[in-house]
């Protein structure tokens, strides 16, 4: 039997983790040239490196891809 699945009935359903922290230390690429070169504040830069965000802004992803050259799964992970 196919159980659905619903976070009404657990809190448990896993979380979103941005880790474009990780991969622009690890690609030897500055916050600030991100924000530079995506048209972007270096504070809001800052604020997805640290996960801050509220609310991820899909355009913004995209911007990062494009500028680093890397895939979406690169800077951004589901955990269960």
């Amino acid at each position: 039997m196919n159980k659905e699945r619903s976070v009404f009935n657990t809190d448990d359903y896993g979380k979103v983790e941005i880790k474009l922290d990780k991969y622009l230390k690890d690609n030897n690429f500055s916050k600030n040239k991100l924000a530079v070169l995506t048209g972007l504040t270096f504070t809001s830069v800052q604020r997805y490196c640290k996960g801050k965000n509220q609310r991820v802004d899909l355009n913004i992803l995209s911007r990062f891809c494009y500028v680093l050259d890397c895939a979406l799964d690169d800077i951004i992970e589901y955990k269960k």
